[in-house]
């Protein structure tokens, strides 16, 4: 085997992980949460393959940034910053990952993997063995050697073409019904598809221009200096299986036969939590005849289930689901029915570029609010249409700008900010800096919001 271990790594990390609500919400996805787990879903990505660190590149959301950021800083001080790659706008996996090798050499060897996966065994060696085979100038696939007949996840055949410790793709197949999943299982030719790829990056572009042009072309006019936020907002959005997997020559996949999880529904997480009784309970919860049960909280609440079979509770601040098991695919349904609301945008502590606010109580006509500012760091520079506020400091030291006047703060002091009055809070102390908000007016929404100033390029 080649001893160069070299290796690019591009972490995609995008979605809300719809099936994981009510942990998940569009500005707390998947990859953030930890699952009683000691390091969150993209920590453990960081660290899936003992790369350099200036050889790791996360792809996000621009609005996702700061946090990725935050979750991965908070893990390695040594996290390269500027290897955080914004997108314009979600397009799913193929321009995100074109996205990605723009920053590499057409000789790099990438390894593209998901955020939000649980992986155990030897991962990092299977991949080594996948970059001989990119080496020959494949797109290498990790396939999952299937351990039950899933119906949730697509299959890849393979051929009986070998190629060093792999095999040439016959094919990939769409999520089966449980009739075909086992026939699948059965003839030992099929492994689950789990989104992982290595290969060279000149092979990735010379198939993203023969099987998916117009996304090629996009960026070939990114690269020879063209708007990045025009050209990829009018992208198509596609997968890179539809894009350019399904159809290439070139495509060959290696087995790995480890743990591998995509924490797809709640009954992923309840198998991986599981304890040999066959239930799980938090910390602050009781479980008393019952089985087959999880009953978890991250919320305050004491949860007591008594009589459970087959159910899967899960208690956060401001929602509880409950389902019974089988079900799990379904909340995205729920996540469709709650479209327009908070409870699938945020949940009651928000976490911001500057620190975050909690929502302690939220009615028609008023929303009360504690702003935690970090050290340093202030709100940008804004205004509201609808709703007047009133500040008052708890504890720190503020520096408030209201219109033209600017005052420090510190305990006790109380500000009125009337709607359309440009203000901003600044963190002037060594602490953290808290603030009570009372939002009061006909309409309160957190995207009334207009930005003057921003230290985090939100305007």
């Amino acid at each position: 085997m080649n001893q160069d271990r070299s290796l690019k790594v591009l972490i995609l990390a995008g979605g809300m992980g719809k099936r994981l609500w009510p942990l998940s919400r569009k500005r707390w996805p998947k990859y953030m949460l930890r699952l009683g787990m000691e390091k969150s879903l993209i920590q453990q990505a960081y660290e899936r393959i003992n790369a350099d660190k200036k050889d790791r590149y996360i792809v996000s959301s621009r609005e996702a940034g700061f946090l990725i950021e935050k979750e991965i800083s908070s893990a390695d001080v040594y996290f390269v910053k500027e290897n955080l790659i914004s997108e314009p706008a979600s397009r799913n996996t193929a321009p995100a990952i074109m996205l990605g090798i723009n920053n590499f050499k057409d000789d790099d060897i990438v390894v593209v993997l998901p955020a939000d996966h649980i992986i155990e065994g030897d991962f990092e060696e299977t991949i080594y063995r996948a970059k001989e085979i990119a080496l020959e100038g494949y797109i290498v696939t990790i396939g999952i050697k299937p351990r039950t007949p899933a119906t949730g996840y697509g299959y890849i055949r393979k051929s009986e073409e070998n190629i060093l410790e792999g095999w040439k793709v016959e094919s990939f197949r769409e999520k089966p019904n449980l009739e075909t999943a086992k026939k699948y299982v059965e003839s030992g030719e099929y492994f689950w598809n789990a989104g992982i790829f290595v290969f060279k990056v000149s092979v990735m572009r010379e198939e993203m221009k023969k099987y998916a042009p117009k996304i090629y072309e996009s960026f070939e006019e990114i690269r020879e200096g063209s708007s990045l936020d025009e050209v990829y907002r009018n992208m198509k959005g596609i997968s890179i299986d539809y894009a350019v997997m399904e159809k290439t020559k070139k495509a060959a996949v290696v087995a790995f036969d480890g743990k591998w999880d995509d924490l797809g529904s709640w009954e992923s997480v309840f198998n991986i939590l599981t304890s040999k009784n066959g239930s799980y309970k938090s910390k602050n919860s009781l479980l008393i005849d019952s089985k087959n049960t999880m009953l978890y909280s991250e919320g305050g609440k004491l949860l007591a289930g008594v009589g459970l079979e087959d159910i899967i509770l899960v208690d956060t601040d401001d929602a509880i689901l409950v389902l019974k098991k089988g079900q799990g695919q379904k909340v995205q349904e729920v996540v469709e029915e709650l479209e327009d609301s908070p409870l699938i945008t945020y949940h009651s502590w928000d976490s911001r570029p500057w620190g975050g606010y909690r929502v302690l109580e939220s009615s028609p006509g008023y929303k009360v609010k504690i702003l935690e500012v970090s050290p340093g760091k202030r709100l940008s520079l804004q205004s509201h249409k609808k709703r007047d506020e009133v500040w008052t400091v708890m504890s720190g030291k503020c520096r408030a700008t209201l219109g033209e006047e600017t005052r420090d703060l510190r305990a006790g002091d109380t500000v009125k900010i009337p709607a359309g009055l440009i203000h901003r809070a600044e963190n002037t102390g060594q602490t953290v800096l808290k603030i009570l908000e009372l939002a009061s007016g006909d309409e309160i929404d957190e995207e009334d919001i207009v930005r003057y100033e921003d230290d985090y390029k939100r305007c």
